[in-house]
């Protein structure tokens, strides 16, 4: 494998970042942050903290300020998924619907349902693991010409009889959302997502980032700033490609999960687990990432910065962290630390003081 096609794993999240080990210990949420930016080296961490009815708390370390716009990508996802289900229920589409009466190509995935897609239960290969994709790095790359790179890839298994990640079904839900609109999909996400949920203009996709993006791309031992890269922000387009603050992703996990966007049906579908124990719901995933209190959302990762989005269902919380260095540190270990002292302040004043 090339350095840049093992640079492209981590831009689509497919390798774990790694772990600093930072103990909660005593103090408040600020020091936390800033004790584990000083561990990791990340040059700007944000952390937002939300619950329903009020504004997130937003807590930054190291270069970062509270209003910063950072890659967000795989949590794209789950605002293709909330706008899939919008268009569901205004009957535009139907997630049984097959792949084949909205998008022509490819004509061999005709009979996947949006469901599967939006499951990662199709069988649909991923995009990346095409020779021409790893070959062709230094290009912008259309959704038309990914979906196009799996022609000689054979399905990962029958649609519905298994599960695998793949960021092709998302390119492909893109292309639908673009088939039942008559729109851009980002102009979908905005009218049917971001409007309806109260979001600014902080978040969508075709924005820019407001800080650098660190990763070793040449692997010299010294990080480069990706931010200015013309073509990486291209790569994984309705997969992966929006951008955000911590703030407006801890609002959205507020509104989405607490039922506020969707219709109870809806939402039900989405966090329902799929039945090959992966967790996986439609474009949300269930963790249990202390080993005791559950959590649902998505995590991201694009070249230069990794992302997690998270609802803790028993504390009415959100929780969400940006970092603006991929491979170097994972935001998950930080949001599980943000999470204990959740979990810790919820224990101390009780149920009816939430």
């Amino acid at each position: 494998m090339t350095r840049r096609a093992l640079s492209l794993l981590v831009l689509l999240g497919l390798l774990a970042g790694a772990c600093v080990p930072v103990e909660a210990g005593p103090g408040d949420l600020d020091e936390l942050v800033d004790r584990w930016q000083a561990t990791s080296g990340v040059d700007a961490v944000v952390v937002a903290v939300g619950r329903p009815g009020e504004e997130p708390r937003v807590v930054t370390a190291g270069s970062a300020e509270p209003d910063d716009r950072f890659r967000i990508g795989s949590i794209t996802k789950t605002f293709v998924a909330a706008t899939v289900m919008r268009l569901a229920e205004e009957e535009v589409l139907s997630l049984d619907d097959p792949l084949g009466r909205w998008v022509a190509e490819p004509a061999r995935f005709g009979d996947v349902t949006l469901r599967q897609l939006l499951g990662h239960t199709s069988g649909v290969p991923e995009y990346t693991a095409s020779g021409d994709f790893f070959e062709q790095l230094d290009r912008p790359w259309t959704p038309e010409e990914m979906v196009a790179s799996i022609d000689r890839q054979a399905p990962d298994f029958p649609p519905g009889a298994g599960w695998r990640y793949s960021n092709t079904n998302y390119v492909l839900l893109g292309q639908v959302v673009e088939a039942a609109t008559g729109e851009p999909y980002g102009a979908a996400v905005r009218d049917l997502v971001l409007d309806p949920a109260g979001l600014s203009t902080d978040i969508g996709t075709d924005l820019e980032v407001t800080l650098p993006g660190w990763y070793d791309i040449d692997h010299d031992g010294l990080d480069d700033d990706v931010s200015t890269d013309p073509y990486l922000p291209t790569l994984p387009w309705s997969s992966g490609e929006m951008v955000s603050t911590a703030g407006e992703l801890a609002r959205f996990a507020t509104v989405l999960l607490t039922g506020e966007l969707l219709e109870d049906e809806s939402l039900a579908a989405m966090l329902a687990e799929d039945p090959f124990g992966q967790r996986y719901g439609l474009g949300l995933q269930w963790s249990t990432p202390d080993g005791v209190t559950d959590v649902v959302g998505h995590g991201g990762g694009v070249i230069g910065y990794v992302s997690v989005m998270w609802w803790v269902p028993s504390l009415d919380r959100s929780i969400v962290v940006l970092l603006n260095a991929s491979g170097r540190a994972d935001p998950t270990d930080l949001a599980e630390l943000v999470l204990r002292r959740l979990v810790d302040e919820s224990e101390e004043v009780g149920p009816g003081e939430r």
